[in-house]
């Protein structure tokens, strides 16, 4: 009995297997390769007043964390950019060079996580319809990030955060 309950489990994580296998090759798509590179501007803002607090920021952290997700679910990273602010609010790379990635598959994603002064403040993803024009070369994202402090809590406010990408 407990050998055909066995069996009968193997065959089921076989036939799953098989399935997640398949909604993969139903999606795989030539292979894409590209480096992707950040920049922008950071606004800081006091919550409890609307003042803006940019300068008083300057040598601030913000970090990007980059997970390479497959259509598997399987998960690599993560990949860190570190960037200083200005007085100004301006980004200062302290990282060398760019992140380079590779994606063969339409359900593939490079998974973006915000964090200033340690705190998440935003989440996104590039998807591999918008890397596969950058195909060979480098995607350059640039972004003008508005962050709201809240002073009482000591830490960003996330409802009111914007993260836009720059054309």
């Amino acid at each position: 009995m407990r050998k055909a309950f066995l069996f009968l489990i193997l065959i089921l994580v076989m036939q799953l297997h098989g399935c997640f296998r398949d909604n993969c090759e139903e999606s795989e798509a030539p292979l894409i390769e590209f480096g992707i590179d950040f920049g922008g501007r950071v606004i800081v803002t006091s919550s409890q007043t609307g003042l803006n607090l940019t300068s008083q920021y300057a040598g601030s952290e913000l970090n990007i964390m980059m997970y390479k997700v497959y259509c598997s679910a399987k998960i690599n990273g993560p990949f860190e950019e570190k960037f200083i602010l200005f007085e100004d609010g301006t980004l200062s790379p302290q990282t060398l060079g760019f992140y380079s990635f590779k994606m063969n598959n339409l359900k593939d994603y490079i998974d973006l996580n915000f964090f200033f002064e340690g705190h998440e403040i935003f989440e996104i993803e590039v998807a591999y319809p918008t890397a596969e024009a950058y195909n060979g070369g480098k995607l350059t994202q640039n972004y003008l990030i508005e962050v709201f402090w809240d002073a009482i809590t000591n830490s960003p406010d996330r409802t009111k955060t914007k993260v836009t990408l720059l054309k």
